[in-house]
């Protein structure tokens, strides 16, 4: 099997390409909760790229980053939700007074 196509190296570019389509997507949203969820096809991509080194280093980075990626968005998921609930709106261009309205979840959500 040719060098450029082997498992790993396909499972590297299935990363990457991952990571690329879900950077598009993200760019193209204006809801916030899709705008939240995009970003997580981007990081499963680094994920497979770090699995797809084939070693210790690059396999236990992927794992860290899957955990702190799990706590971190499940806490903007949160957030995004109180916003959601508190606002009735899950628009970007109408979310501009939810500095003004809930002062600590914006704070929290930086």
């Amino acid at each position: 099997m040719s060098v450029l196509l082997s498992g790993i190296n396909i499972l590297a570019y299935a990363g990457l390409i991952s990571a690329l389509f879900g950077m598009v997507m993200a760019l193209r949203q204006n809801q916030v909760r899709k705008l939240l969820s995009y970003p997580i096809i981007i990081q499963v991509g680094y994920m497979i790229m770090g699995i797809s080194m084939g070693t210790v280093d690059g396999i236990a980075g992927a794992i860290f980053h899957l955990v702190n990626h799990i706590l971190y968005k499940t806490v903007l998921f949160m957030a995004v939700g109180v916003v959601i609930y508190t606002t009735g709106k899950e628009h970007l261009e109408n979310l501009g007074v939810m500095g003004r309205k809930l002062p600590v979840t914006s704070f929290a959500a930086h």
